[in-house]
């Protein structure tokens, strides 16, 4: 189940910014695994996506998915200020943005495990070739990100030398060269 929440969200997070280079073409959007889109290294989305267990049959009854958008906030609390930004200062067309996700979603969500759209995932992933903090409960790992898996996990070769795949937890921050960026949750 792990593995097709993941590939649901990267998924997601393809067709979604496929829709969003619709309305800002000159925008550079890349995915910060497993669940952020970035612009300019700081979150302009946020996809939650949950399962929902069917208990007689142990296996997955529907997925929950849950989108988050700045497309044209200006004013952010000072906290935030160096984590996210917008898409634009000019306001689109919200009803209509939304229209072409529910529209590309709803033609495209049951072929998520397409290999297409995990290699459109790695080609923009933020975090792959760079040191990596992934936050699993109280640990976090430190390392560099080698490898988005075929299921999605994500594999990091920590600072001792091992190599260890995850399918859970938070990339907390992302080194960028010479610079340090915190994530947004």
């Amino acid at each position: 189940m792990n593995g097709q929440k993941l590939l649901m969200t990267t998924t997601f997070a393809v067709l979604i910014t496929d829709v969003l280079r619709q309305f800002f073409p000159d925008q550079d959007f890349q995915y910060k695994w497993v669940n952020d889109i970035y612009l300019n290294h700081k979150k302009v989305v946020g996809i939650l996506t949950e399962a929902v267990l069917d208990l007689e049959s142990s296996s997955t009854a529907a997925f929950v998915v849950g989108i988050g958008m700045n497309v044209a906030t200006q004013l952010f609390p000072n906290d935030l200020k160096a984590k996210v930004t917008s898409m634009s200062a000019t306001p689109v067309d919200r009803n209509l943005l939304v229209s072409r996700l529910i529209e590309t979603i709803a033609a495209h969500y049951m072929d998520y495990a397409n290999p297409e759209y995990l290699d459109a995932y790695r080609q923009h992933a933020v975090v792959l070739g760079r040191e990596v903090h992934l936050q699993l409960g109280d640990e976090t790992v430190v390392g560099v990100a080698q490898q988005i898996e075929a299921d999605g996990a994500l594999t990091i070769k920590t600072t001792d030398g091992e190599l260890r795949t995850f399918t859970s937890g938070e990339v907390t921050k992302v080194h960028y060269a010479g610079q340090q960026e915190d994530s947004q949750k």
